[in-house]
């Protein structure tokens, strides 16, 4: 494959992180492989001192048969060693690599071999997930009969099916511990639906509000535009319709200020622009078609458009569904865990955690172990690495050898 100067310079750069994000099927695991091999052919890294992540076994797979054919075609004795080595590579899944972290720290924090070894299946997971979902109702139900029966309503017409609110309860309870805090997580959720102000909800979901209405701002002013330039080139003589689009155009202007100042009475400034009648459809079919989109685009805004105070007041009304939700989510949490401990296993998502903790423990002893170790640490299909995982490659890299490569999200 050619490289263009971008992409030769992310194979060539050492001595910092480097991430890579681009579309599906651009080629970034191509561009991967090519700085593992450029590692290793001229920086002269061992196999041994590297370690790749993919997010399934057959990507890991695929991964080391490239490398082994670029590695076969070289008559270098310390390239052919590397192939020799090659098979027992850390090429692999994040949860391969954390399974390596179990199997061989474990130690660390006292763990049971045998269970650190006992990966559960599919079949045994479902009946845990069933055992824990069904007393984790029985619990929160028995605290809070009222406000749980409030829940299953909001959630299913059938009083007697509680599939919609399951669904609900795993989703919440397995982001949460996908989460390096947890607790933060939790109290950002109850921060959303307790809040009265903008400035009150977590920085993430007013940075969404925020960029959102800048983005419908800006696109209704051009389509004013668009239709100011048709008028005129049409040469439209309705004085009238002129001055509406002019009074739009500068209402928008004023929403934009108040928008870039913080301020939320742009959307009173909007609602009141909004509120307008052009004259009938015109015989112009150029300045017609421009009219008409922006009529369509002002239509759907309208038709989607919450005041603040509506917008917090449904929140506040959907407060004691969410607490029963966290409630169930936690209870749900803990009785999986025993599940699994009763069975003298682990699901993937306990690697992670177990990994997290054997990483930070004794000292981070297992941590410098690794980084000691490892010089070169990529990662493929990084968009889809979990807070925990993410946390879990920092705490294996030195600081400046990480190269991810990842889908624009």
């Amino acid at each position: 494959m050619n490289f263009n100067e971008n992409q030769r310079k992310a194979i060539e750069i050492t001595g910092k992180n480097v991430t890579v994000f681009a579309s599906a099927g651009a080629g970034k695991t191509t561009l991967l492989i090519a700085r593992l091999i450029k590692r290793m052919k001229v920086d002269r890294l061992g196999i041994d001192e590297i370690c790749a992540m993919t997010f399934t076994e057959a990507a890991a797979s695929e991964m080391k048969k490239r490398l082994a054919l670029a590695l076969s075609s070289e008559d270098d004795p310390f390239l052919k060693q590397q192939l020799i080595l090659l098979p027992s590579a850390s090429i692999s899944t994040i949860h391969s690599l954390c399974l390596m972290i179990v199997k061989n720290y474990g130690y660390l924090i006292a763990l049971n071999p045998e269970r650190a070894l006992n990966i559960l299946d599919e079949g045994e997971l479902k009946q845990a997930r069933f055992q824990a979902l069904s007393q984790a109702h029985l619990q929160v139900m028995h605290e809070s009969v009222s406000a749980y029966n409030e829940t299953l309503t909001f959630f299913s017409g059938n009083p007697a099916s509680t599939e919609a609110l399951d669904r609900a309860v795993l989703t919440l309870a397995e982001g949460l511990w996908e989460e390096e805090d947890a607790d933060a997580a939790r109290a950002r959720i109850i921060q959303t639906y307790e809040a009265n102000a903008i400035e009150e909800l977590p920085e993430a979901l007013q940075d969404l509000y925020w960029t959102y209405y800048q983005i419908q701002i800006e696109h209704l002013a051009h389509l004013v535009i668009e239709c100011l330039s048709a008028y005129d080139a049409c040469e439209v003589n309705k004085p009238q319709e002129q001055a509406i689009l002019n009074s739009l155009y500068s209402g928008l202007l004023k929403a934009l200020q108040q928008h870039k100042d913080k301020d939320t009475g742009f959307q009173e400034t909007m609602m009141a622009i909004l509120d307008i009648q052009f004259s009938r459809v015109m015989k112009v079919p150029a300045y017609t078609e421009a009219r008409s989109r922006l009529i369509e685009s002002i239509k759907t805004l309208v038709e989607h458009f919450y005041p603040l105070n509506q917008q917090f007041s449904l929140l506040h009304q959907s407060s004691g569904v969410i607490s029963i939700l966290l409630q169930l989510a936690d209870a749900y949490t803990i009785a999986f865990s025993e599940a699994k401990e009763q069975r003298q296993g682990l699901d993937f998502s306990d690697l992670e955690h177990l990994a997290l903790e054997i990483l930070t423990a004794d000292g981070a002893y297992a941590s410098n172990q690794l980084k000691q170790r490892f010089q070169e640490v990529l990662v493929d299909e990084y968009q889809d690495t979990n807070a925990i995982q993410d946390r879990i490659i920092q705490l294996i890299s030195n600081g400046h050898n990480t190269f991810r490569v990842g889908d624009v999200k």
